[in-house]
């Protein structure tokens, strides 16, 4: 068995993430395994040829992706759902004139030390966990194949599975290594093809170039006259003999010469070279590389038992663009909370979002995270802060098409010092009702009692300002039955607090008009 697999990896010595491509044994490694990736773009090329695309409007093609969230067994070290999220709003950016745009099919989460660390040991596993109909992209701390490479690999793609090995800290808006991974999915040499696994270096090369590259490959040629036959075989990429590995800079002048003595000009700003400190905004797909792309989806998408490569397109998905940011209901305003180990952070939902990224920190640039998770609604309860401190908080919203949303203005609150819900040992259990209220009906709490105890009722508003107390009582063991008169309340968010020398329980209830 042979398989072939495009790297990006980072030049130790150099101290620079740069791109290169590696192919590692695991089986064995063959050049035809490479050729036969250039041969499905050459293919393609014929096929536009014959068949030019059609200049009518085309419709948007929503490709699904699974991504497969890989962490130890424990479970630490998974990448932050965030990353996931923002490297998805980069990708429709980078991917939108070509009429596709991408979505989250399915976000797989894995407790496997081996996959997570040495994923080249685990392909029978992986192949296993494989969604079929979408691109699948694996998400680990070390994604170097097997066998030796020329550095740290940042990501790679291998047409034998057919999927996506990313490092955890290359996924997120500001890195280019997935959509140029995806660029190889669909079918893409690099612009240097030939040199990927020797840079052109006048000291062992010599000057001018060679006429075919180390890798067999024609040299391309800074006037075009071999475009077609030579590097990536498109005639709108700039030649480019491996030259952005290492280089440090957005401007190449290192006076590389084609085989016809003539210095080349290297594009430094495609998706697909390994020029890495160009702005991120200004990477971009030439032409003839977007014909290509759209050529090998058209071809993925042939419903055939028999298409290894086949995708799905999704139908009926969530394509709304979210253009508002959610309302903080509850705790705002520095308020001080009911208790610190329950806190119950709440804000109202917007059109169009599924889930929200929700963030707490005790500083207020949030550069240091007390917790960051993902939701699928519109609050959530904290247990883990620590008493009397002040915590910031935000949220952002999205959708598994759209992820571009800003987050919300930053709140404020501070724990109080007493523990909360879970804490009261003699308490069983306890229920308010009616929850949604209607804010005239009274209030009816239902108190499962393990063991007597003195306490208090509250009734407190979003902001933790207290709205009713009534005096201290005893509860004896067994069921206890309360009523709290509420009068009329605005629409909103309201807590019932029980406080005992003990802690203290809260329940969030919900003020409908």
């Amino acid at each position: 068995m042979f398989r072939t697999v495009y790297t990006f990896i980072l030049l130790l010595a150099l101290q620079a993430a740069t791109f290169a491509q590696t192919y590692s044994p695991v089986c064995g490694t063959s050049q035809e395994d490479l050729s036969a990736i250039s041969q499905r773009l050459q293919q393609h090329l014929a096929d536009i040829q014959h068949n030019p695309p059609l200049l009518e409007e085309r419709t948007i093609k929503y490709v699904p992706l699974t991504f497969h969230l890989v962490a130890k067994s424990d479970g630490t070290g998974r990448i932050n759902e965030k990353d996931i999220y923002d490297q998805l709003c980069a990708l429709n950016t980078d991917y939108a004139d070509m009429e596709i745009q991408f979505y989250i099919k399915k976000l797989n989460y894995i407790n496997n030390t081996t996959v997570f660390q040495t994923h080249a040991n685990a392909f029978g596993f992986m192949q296993f966990q494989r969604d079929l109909g979408s691109i699948n992209i694996w998400v680990v701390e070390d994604a170097t194949p097997a066998g030796d490479g020329l550095g740290t690999t940042l990501g790679y793609y291998t047409a034998n599975f057919d999927w996506l090995v990313v490092r955890k800290d290359e996924i997120n808006d500001d890195s280019s290594t997935l959509p140029h991974e995806i660029g190889h999915y669909f079918a893409l040499d690099h612009p240097f093809n030939g040199w990927d696994f020797d840079p052109y270096d006048p000291a062992v090369h010599g000057t001018p170039a060679p006429a075919i590259s180390p890798g067999g490959v024609a040299t391309e040629r800074q006037d075009g006259s071999n475009c077609a036959t030579a590097g990536d075989f498109l005639c709108d990429t700039a030649p480019d003999y491996n030259l952005g590995f290492g280089w440090p800079n957005c401007t190449y002048n290192g006076g590389a010469k084609d085989p016809m003595n003539v210095n080349i000009n290297p594009d430094e700003k495609l998706f697909m070279g390994y020029f890495l400190n160009c702005p991120r905004s200004e990477y971009y797909f030439s032409v003839q590389q977007k014909q290509v792309i759209q050529q090998d989806l058209a071809g993925r998408l042939i419903l055939s038992s028999g298409n290894p490569r086949r995708i799905v397109l999704g139908t009926n998905i969530n394509t709304t663009v979210i253009n508002e940011v959610p309302q903080l209901v509850s705790p705002i305003d520095s308020a001080i909370t009911p208790g610190y180990n329950a806190v119950v952070l709440e804000w109202d939902g917007v059109t169009g979002a599924d889930s929200y990224i929700l963030q707490v920190s005790r500083l207020f640039n949030f550069s240091i995270l007390t917790l960051e998770e993902l939701v699928y609604g519109t609050s959530q309860v904290i247990t883990n802060l620590q008493s009397d401190k002040i915590y910031f908080w935000r949220v952002k919203p999205q959708n598994n098409h759209y992820a571009c949303a800003p987050f919300t203005p930053t709140e404020a609150f501070r724990t109080s010092t007493t523990v909360g819900a879970n804490d009261i040992s003699s308490v069983n259990d306890w229920a308010v009702m009616p929850n949604p209220t209607d804010g005239q009906t009274d209030l009816f709490v239902r108190l499962q009692v393990n063991a007597p105890f003195e306490g208090r009722l509250m009734l407190l508003n979003a902001t933790g300002q207290i709205i009713q107390q009534q005096a201290a009582q005893r509860f004896e063991a067994g069921e206890q039955n309360m009523q709290i008169p509420i009068g009329n309340l605005q629409a909103g968010v309201y807590i019932v607090s029980l406080q005992t020398q003990e802690g203290r329980l809260n329940k969030r209830i919900v003020v409908t008009q």
